[in-house]
């Protein structure tokens, strides 16, 4: 949300409704424009109840932590969610508000095994942002019976990877057909 209409969020949460922000790992300092615009929230919303979905906490500065902390603390009607035990720790020692331990839709489904091998063809859509993980484990995702375990194109041609922003919708049916 680059430029919220606040007066069309005022109208839309009413004198008393609570404030439901979406969860995934953007809570603290490395993506600064998403913690912006939460902590927009609480300043401007300073009446309403505030329940932050499942996140990871991370921060790199701690003066960053700090501000963060004396806006939650100033608001004082702001829950936590998050979903791991090092940002519960973290919260609980720096954030003065409700923290929760509470698995998020990502991780709560753990791992499917597979019912049987599929001659398939499989999408890997590979961060490259700042957040992104050592590549040459992608094989790993990729091993199961009739599977080359090196990422990219096996022999038989069963998965592509692509890079996230090269996969655009425009050209994303273009480029790779599934089937």
């Amino acid at each position: 949300m680059a430029n919220p209409d606040w007066n069309a969020i005022e109208k839309a949460i009413g004198p008393d409704g609570t404030i439901l922000i979406h969860g995934g790992g953007n809570f603290g300092d490395v993506w600064p424009v998403h913690q912006q615009l939460r902590e927009e929230v609480l300043d401007r919303f300073p009446d309403h109840p505030v329940i932050q979905f499942p996140q990871t906490v991370h921060f790199s500065e701690p003066y960053e932590a700090d501000r963060t902390a004396a806006k939650i603390r100033k608001h004082g009607k702001f829950t936590l969610a998050v979903r791991d035990r090092t940002s519960l720790a973290f919260a609980r020692e720096r954030l003065e508000c409700n923290v929760v331990l509470c698995p998020d839709m990502a991780f709560y489904i753990g791992p499917i095994e597979a019912a049987a091998s599929s001659d398939k063809r499989i999408l890997l859509l590979l961060r490259s942002d700042k957040e992104k993980k050592d590549r040459s484990q992608t094989g790993e995702i990729l091993q199961s019976p009739g599977r080359s375990p090196s990422a990219g194109q096996d022999r038989r041609g069963s998965h592509a990877a692509f890079p996230w922003e090269e996969v655009r919708a425009d050209r994303f049916s273009q480029s790779f057909q599934c089937g």
